[in-house]
């Protein structure tokens, strides 16, 4: 399908979407406190963005989730490199690693605020360990997947440490990894939010929804969840590009 034909289906599912959305609210199907009208959120959406401290509530949310996601990516790999290097080591550690990625990412938040105390520090943590996790899991079991014919390549050819990392394992883990660093980029920005809601902080999107919600300001509420789901949207986006740029021979 040509890119305007997109384009023009994309805009067509969104007016339908708000088509709706305004018959509900006009038949008052649901109560208007609960569902306001497009309108109404789309005000308070324009005056939200007035104000310097929406900013940087927005700011705070991206800061915890980009840094996060950045050492979640760094430490994943490092870690799971070294722990999947030995397999006495992997061993060890497997049942760890899987316990921690089996878990529902949004029940570390309260478990890291709890050591770290509130802030964008534990927040920033918070994301980091559940991508350090997924990013370990994955590099752990494409290592150890690893043919072993070039294991014995590395042993015939007397390749130092570096050289098999660099020459034969990233190689070779490399499509693996970028399909969870493409999982890893909404899953993190999930967790910032869960963090800025369960977490006690000044600051954060998941913040502005849970205060809105505590007082029934629901056309805020659906304000901020709105520009949750474009930083949501063009976190897909950024992981489509990163795909396309390093995979550029999919679909060809």
């Amino acid at each position: 399908m040509k890119k305007k034909s997109k384009y023009l289906y994309s805009i067509i599912g969104f007016l339908i979407i708000l088509i709706v959305w305004y018959f509900v609210v006009y038949f008052k199907i649901v109560e208007p406190i609960l569902l306001p009208s497009p309108k109404n959120v789309f005000i308070e959406l324009i005056h939200l963005s007035k104000s310097n401290t929406f900013w940087l509530d927005v700011l705070s949310t991206i800061i915890s989730w980009f840094i996060g996601l950045f050492l979640g990516i760094i430490i994943g790999i490092v870690l799971g490199i070294l722990l999947a290097l030995n397999e006495k080591i992997w061993f060890i550690f497997e049942p760890f690693v899987e316990f921690l990625r089996s878990l529902p990412s949004i029940i570390l938040v309260p478990l890291i605020s709890l050591f770290m105390g509130v802030g964008l520090d534990s927040k920033i943590l918070s994301v980091t360990v559940v991508v350090a996790v997924t990013i370990i899991t994955t590099v752990g079991i494409a290592i150890r997947g690893i043919n072993v014919i070039y294991k014995k390549l590395q042993n015939a050819w007397h390749l130092s440490t570096y050289d098999t990392i660099a020459k034969i394992y990233f190689p070779e883990i490399s499509s693996h990894l970028l399909v969870a660093v493409k999982a890893s980029i909404p899953l993190a920005l999930i967790v910032a939010i869960a963090a800025d809601m369960l977490i006690a902080t000044d600051n954060g999107l998941g913040k502005i929804i849970t205060d809105s919600m505590a007082v029934f300001n629901s056309t805020r509420m659906y304000a901020a969840i709105i520009v949750v789901g474009i930083l949501g949207y063009l976190s897909a986006k950024l992981s489509i590009l990163i795909e396309n740029k390093l995979i550029h021979w999919k679909g060809k």
